[in-house]
């Protein structure tokens, strides 16, 4: 016999079979996507007990188990991928509601911005669990035309005599494809009628070498100009396309405000007026800008702050309008006998610093100028600091008016930076992972005191202060009385200068018993990944030290170094069963977790869909 065919690797599995959700959609999915990856794959081709571990191997826990519970004719035939399936099929499809399932057909409808060809998959899908038999080409019809979103494609299926699956297809499909084209159709007419033609001004004409002062004459617009492109220049009194290179008064300074882009003659500033108003800018020609053209503190009195004068408990009081306040505030001693109640606000200042309330209570205001009343809830404060109206009060009792129109609304104008927000988690520290780790030790190879290996003199001093900062951090501490074990120090430079140390422990690796845990691989967890649409990695900040050692293992790490003997409080690297401790308590710490894959200490997280 020959060897059995090899399978391709590269072909992405049909991913796992889940109990979550819609069983019998999720088991059809998974059908589909196994018959399709056995071929491809050459999957099929092998020997019937492979294919049916291959098969398995795409079963999540959950499905297993609920396989061993499932009655098959022969036992062997549970090493048979075939009768696997059929079984697994009984048990999914044969639960059903097809009542439920008729219901969910009858009431889907073609989305608004949905494409037909969309529509027509999803109702062929929900059809095949309807069992409609010989009816379900006629049923299919029936639903594209109560369906549509569209109602003249409506009455056009209507209008067809011998209406069939075939031809309502056609219809439905050609009047989505006319509606789009005749929407490209127009957009291209729209954009020829928009068009604008320039017109030639005294300025652009070579054989003047000086504009025109004051209004120029009404041009007569062009052939192919429509009148509404003639516009009244604000500037100079001229009338001209819209082009700030057209305008006589485009880089002149006005005589009466010393302003540019304007002459006198129009200038909008008056000599005596005290109002700072803001006009359009010196830039208008070319697209709308704003200018202010004076900024004054003296507003309405000479205080530079805006407030308004409400009565409370029959006494005048000045608030200050602040929309960037998120609470009112006022204190104490303006409020009088009003009861006040605790409050669990902090309140934070305009300068980062911290108050806090002495309570809240709710004041009857009156604005005497229309003599309305308002009840408002304040935040009450035992410094004499100014009453504040925050942006709330303020727009619904008519004071201010924001015109959301205008800009684009977000929710925080500085963004709370994580490191801040989540200062434990983001800690100069080494975290610890559950458990104690505990070296089993062949009781036959006997304990080896290594000799002391030399470190080059340029590298001491660093040495020093790497040995210095793992003891301050806990991760080895000094030895001092005798032990069996002895192993040599590695001594690496890493990309950033710093010393990497790992454990050389060319003795100690024969005699430590391994785990056998089984490190996972790129090419196992890539089935897991063949719908993923979001990403996010993770790099663990020195894996192996997360694992503490039990004082027994801990003490068989024992390394020699020019300043004394150190042990390992933590997993070292270089040991040969680092690597399998540490992927085993990884595992358990996050393997439960749903859309999250390690190798060793990188941790990928990710997202599922269909869309």
């Amino acid at each position: 016999m020959g060897d059995p065919p090899t399978i391709y690797q590269s072909v992405p599995g049909p991913g796992k079979l889940s109990l979550e959700g819609d069983a019998a959609l999720n088991f059809r999915r998974f059908e589909r996507g196994w018959k399709v990856y056995e071929v491809g794959a050459r999957v099929k081709e092998q020997d019937a007990t492979i294919r049916a571990s291959i098969l398995q191997s795409y079963l999540t826990a959950e499905v297993l188990e609920l396989l061993e519970t499932l009655p098959f004719e022969d036992p062997a035939h549970r090493k048979d991928a075939d009768r696997i399936l059929k079984v697994l099929e009984t048990h999914f499809i044969g639960t059903t509601n097809e009542t439920y399932e008729r219901y969910k057909f009858n009431i889907r409808s073609q989305k608004k911005g949905e494409t037909f060809d969309t529509f027509l998959g999803a109702i062929r899908v929900l059809s095949k669990s309807c069992n409609f038999g010989a009816l379900e080409d006629s049923l299919l019809r029936d639903k594209i035309v109560c369906g549509v979103n569209k109602e003249h494609t409506r009455r056009k299926l209507l209008a067809e005599s011998q209406l069939n699956l075939a031809k309502a297809i056609n219809i439905c499909k050609a009047d989505e494809s006319a509606t789009q084209q005749a929407s490209e159709i127009g957009k291209s007419t729209d954009t020829k009628e928009d068009s604008v033609h320039s017109v030639k001004t005294p300025r652009d004409s070579k054989h003047s070498q000086r504009p025109q002062r004051g209004p120029l004459p009404q041009q007569r617009p062009h052939k192919g100009q429509t009148q509404r492109q003639i516009n009244h220049c604000k500037y100079c009194g001229g009338a001209y396309v819209w082009k700030k290179e057209a305008c006589p008064a485009y880089g002149k300074t006005c005589k009466k405000c010393k302003g540019k882009n304007h002459f006198a003659k129009y200038c909008k500033q008056s000599v005596n007026t005290r109002v700072h108003s803001v006009e359009e800018g010196n830039d208008y020609y070319a697209e709308p800008e704003y200018l202010i053209r004076q900024v004054s503190t003296n507003i309405a009195g000479g205080s530079g702050r805006l407030c308004a004068e409400l009565m409370v408990n029959d006494q005048p009081i000045a608030f200050q309008i602040d929309t960037g306040a998120s609470n009112n505030l006022i204190g104490k001693k303006w409020i009088g006998d009003t009861t006040i109640t605790p409050s669990t606000s902090t309140l934070v200042m305009w300068n980062g610093s911290r108050m806090e309330p002495h309570g809240e209570c709710i004041l009857k205001l009156v604005n005497h100028k229309n003599r309305t009343k308002y009840k408002v809830k304040f935040v009450v404060v035992n410094e004499d600091l100014t009453p504040l109206l925050g942006l709330n009060a303020c727009t619904q009792m008519g004071l201010i008016t924001i015109n959301q129109d205008e800009f684009k609304r977000v929710n925080s104008v500085y963004p709370v930076c994580p490191t801040v927000a989540y200062k434990d988690v983001f800690e100069d520290k080494i975290g610890q992972l559950p458990g104690v780790a505990h070296f089993e030790v062949d009781p036959s190879v006997s304990p080896v005191i290594s000799p002391v290996r030399k470190v080059a003199v340029h590298m001491k001093p660093k040495l020093k202060e790497a040995l210095d900062d793992l003891t301050k951090k806990a991760i080895i501490a000094p030895v001092n009385k005798p032990t069996d074990w002895l192993s040599h120090l590695v001594c690496t430079t890493k990309r950033n200068g710093e010393l990497r140390l790992c454990l050389d422990p060319e003795h100690l690796n024969k005699a430590l018993k391994r785990e056998h845990f089984h490190l996972p691989v790129l090419r196992e967890m890539l089935p897991d990944l063949a719908h993923a649409k979001v990403f996010s990695t993770f790099d663990l900040r020195h894996g192996y030290w997360h694992v503490r050692l039990d004082d027994e293992s801990s003490h068989m790490t024992t390394f020699d170094t020019p300043f004394g003997r150190y042990r390992w409080l933590r997993l070292p690297f270089g040991t040969s069963v680092s690597s399998e401790m540490f992927q085993r308590r990884l595992y358990q710490a996050i393997g439960d977790l749903r859309g999250i894959l390690n190798i060793a200490d990188d941790v990928l997280l990710y997202g599922v869909g269909e869309t």
